[in-house]
């Protein structure tokens, strides 16, 4: 393609594969609502990155490549979210109860209520999974007043989350 592009034929393709990379978006990701976010993003990324584009390579091939990735990076960041809020589940906030997917928007609706200094360090040390010590050198406070904020907003998120109920 060299620089000029030929917009016909990259709309031909996108007319001809929108159905077709739809499906196989959505059989990666099973959510409709997040199928036609990697849909969107995907085009955006053949536009932004057109100049890259090979075109010894299929441009269709090129288009279910960088769906695939997209996907994989989807994929990576739901498997550390639900491993970050399984640590924080394990923190007892939610003890004895089942947690379910929809209580994850519960989780995090309580989160948001926290304060700040409480809120900071609770998602670097769950969801990030620093040490404490890594947690005081980013926000310039000692590991003891970092492991003493963690405490304190652990208690505060028990008591909220008791509360919305």
């Amino acid at each position: 393609m060299n620089g000029i592009y030929d917009w016909e034929r990259i709309e031909g393709i996108m007319m001809e594969t929108k159905d077709s990379l739809f499906n196989f978006i959505y059989r990666m990701t099973f959510e409709k609502e997040v199928a036609q976010d990697i849909f969107q993003e995907t085009w955006l990324k053949v536009i932004k990155n057109i100049e890259r584009y090979n075109p010894e390579i299929p441009l269709k091939i090129w288009l279910f490549q960088i769906a695939k990735n997209l996907c994989k990076d989807y994929a990576r960041r739901l498997k550390a979210r639900r491993k970050s809020l399984e640590l924080i589940r394990n923190e007892e906030i939610v003890k004895g109860e089942k947690f379910l997917p929809q209580e994850e928007e519960r989780l995090r609706a309580c989160l948001s209520k926290l304060p700040v200094k409480y809120r900071e360090v609770i998602h670097l040390r769950f969801f990030e999974e620093l040490e404490y010590e890594e947690i005081g050198k980013i926000l310039n406070i000692p590991s003891g007043t970092v492991k003493s904020r963690v405490n304190r907003g652990l208690e505060r998120l028990k008591k909220i989350w008791r509360e919305r109920k």
